[in-house]
């Protein structure tokens, strides 16, 4: 069955023109609605990208100069429980913000997340109407936008005010970012100095234990951190089983600490550094990216601190045990040295090769004493050889050491 065909025109001539011009007409309003939702959309494009607040106000004045006749806005935001104006809004703005503050209203306003108007006279009498819109991110409140114009309330379409709306809301989103960004930006910074303030050395490795980066505590390496990134940390390592250890722990990101010597082979005569490196492993990533964060602790002056206080030890003992030599010693060595004395004043005259036997006791209990003396000024502990490879204390005093008088010999 054909279809039927449309009954035919039976108008006018003036009539087919009337209804062409209103149809041309509604189409020019279509293209002028797309082309202002272009701009807007552009206009959000900019909100969104902002990073400002300055930025972000001068987007909604664009966009609302598309909505609103003679847009005069005020841009506040919360600290705290306070309100920041954003650049400098007119000061008719500021008090009316204040007094809706005052009023509760603002609070309202945030509570209901939804615009309200007020309507207001001027000093000229005139009616001057203020939007007040919430700035919401995340369901919560940052703050309002005054958007105040001589439209009236009833003249303002749901469209119109939809749009506003959407604009403030991503005004909102946009302070949001740029407030993350702003804390995650100063959380890096304070990140970055604490890392570099560290009295470690902090690299990253790939798994081929290139290294990524390192903070500038790189100057016991005998490099600076520019010429250490891309590096292998396995040319530092002069013990190359321990070095095929930590490739492997790298390569497997396996946490481990390890205890080894390092040295610069780039730098002739670097003083070689015994470090304590503990390596934690990172979650795995993309091809190059850092396999694994390892902290390298100098043990050098630690194990100089070590020494130092077991030499300090040794000593005490030396001392300890001086005391208790004189003290053991000394008593019953006077009483041999007094008997000895009276018995030479007996012996006197009578018997020469008895006397000759008194002077070589008296002079080996000296010796007795001498030695006693020696212990108990013993400054540091030196050992030297006595019988083949058993070693005794050196008794003999430092010639720069100070003597009992507390002057340096000579």
């Amino acid at each position: 069955m054909a279809p039927e065909s449309p009954p035919p025109f039976s108008g006018s001539a003036a009539d087919v023109g009337e209804e062409f011009r209103r149809l041309e007409e509604k189409i020019r309003e279509q293209r002028q609605s797309l082309d202002e939702l272009r701009e807007i959309q552009a206009l959000s494009r900019t909100i969104r990208g902002a990073s400002s607040p300055e930025e972000i106000l001068a987007g909604l004045q664009g966009i609302l100069q598309r909505i609103l006749p003679e847009p005069e806005l005020g841009l506040f935001l919360l600290q705290g429980e306070e309100l920041a104006a954003v650049g400098d809004p007119s000061l008719g703005l500021r008090d009316t913000l204040y007094a809706l503050q005052e009023d509760g209203i603002v609070a309202w306003v945030l509570e209901e997340q939804r615009p309200v108007w007020v309507p207001r006279l001027d000093a000229a009498g005139a009616e001057r109407n203020d939007l007040l819109v919430p700035l919401t991110a995340l369901s919560s409140g940052i703050g309002v936008l005054v958007a105040r114009s001589p439209l009236p309330e009833e003249e303002l379409t749901g469209q119109q005010q939809e749009l506003i709306s959407f604009a403030a809301w991503q005004a909102a989103v946009a302070l949001e970012n740029a407030r993350l960004v702003g804390r995650l930006e100063e959380s890096r910074r304070q990140l970055q100095e604490m890392i570099d303030g560290a009295s470690d050395l902090i690299l990253l490795v790939d798994p081929e234990a290139r290294v990524t980066y390192a903070n500038s505590r790189t100057a016991w390496l005998g490099e600076p951190r520019e010429r250490l990134t891309g590096r292998s940390l396995l040319e530092f390592i002069a013990d190359g089983e321990a070095g095929a250890r930590l490739a492997e722990g790298i390569r497997r990101r396996r946490r481990d600490l390890h205890e080894l010597e390092l040295r610069n082979p780039a730098v002739p005569g670097h003083a070689p550094v015994v470090a304590q490196l503990s390596l934690s492993p990172l979650a795995p990533g993309r091809p190059g990216e850092a396999a694994c964060l390892i902290i390298l602790r100098d043990l050098t002056e630690s194990r100089r601190a070590e020494e130092q206080a077991r030499r300090a030890e040794t000593l005490e003992a030396v001392m300890l045990a001086a005391v208790a030599v004189n003290h053991e010693i000394n008593n019953p060595l006077t009483a041999i040295v007094g008997n000895l004395y009276l018995l030479r004043r007996e012996l006197e005259g009578q018997s020469p090769e008895l006397l000759q036997r008194i002077d070589l006791a008296e002079r080996s209990a000296r010796q007795i004493e001498e030695v006693a003396r020696k212990l108990e000024h013993v400054s540091a502990v030196k050992r030297v050889r006595y019988l083949g490879e058993t070693e005794m204390l050196d008794l003999e005093p430092d010639p720069g050491a100070p003597d009992d008088s507390g002057k340096e010999k000579p």
